[in-house]
């Protein structure tokens, strides 16, 4: 008989990890009046979220840098479906006008950065000081 318990694969729990976190942070920029509100509500439930369930969290910044070569070309499509996700988020609040898939590009990266420093250097007491000093790319001026 088969059981029931079969684990899933790293780029399963990936995968599922990284909707999760991608599908909360674009309902909460959705949600908020501007953009620049929106960015600062999804920051910090982000936060929250690394600190409520650190192990996913290092699981999807900082172990699938060290995955297989397989594992990283899943990262980089689901990296292009949090692009996606800002864009979205941008589009709403700014009707008309070009996203900034550059400035959105950077912001992606940035934040996994900050979170990977935060694990490194093991400090995520400050964590939601540090993503929120990420607000800088919220500028909203025609780029």
């Amino acid at each position: 008989m088969l059981s029931t318990d079969v684990q899933r694969s790293f780029g399963d729990a990936y995968l599922e990890a990284t909707a999760a976190m991608r599908s909360r942070f674009e309902a909460r920029v959705l949600e908020a009046d501007n953009w620049t509100e929106g960015l600062a509500l999804a920051l910090s439930d982000l936060a929250d979220g690394v600190l409520a369930d650190p192990e996913t969290a290092r699981m999807t910044v900082t172990d699938i840098r060290f995955a297989h070569r397989d594992m990283l070309c899943i990262c980089d499509e689901d990296r292009q479906e949090t692009v996606a996700s800002l864009a979205r988020g941008w589009q709403h609040h700014h009707a008309g006008r070009r996203v900034p898939e550059l400035h959105l590009e950077f912001l992606c990266g940035a934040i996994g950065h900050v979170i990977a420093g935060a694990f490194a250097r093991d400090e995520l007491d400050d964590l939601h000081a540090r993503l929120f000093g990420l607000l800088a790319f919220a500028d909203e001026r025609d780029r």
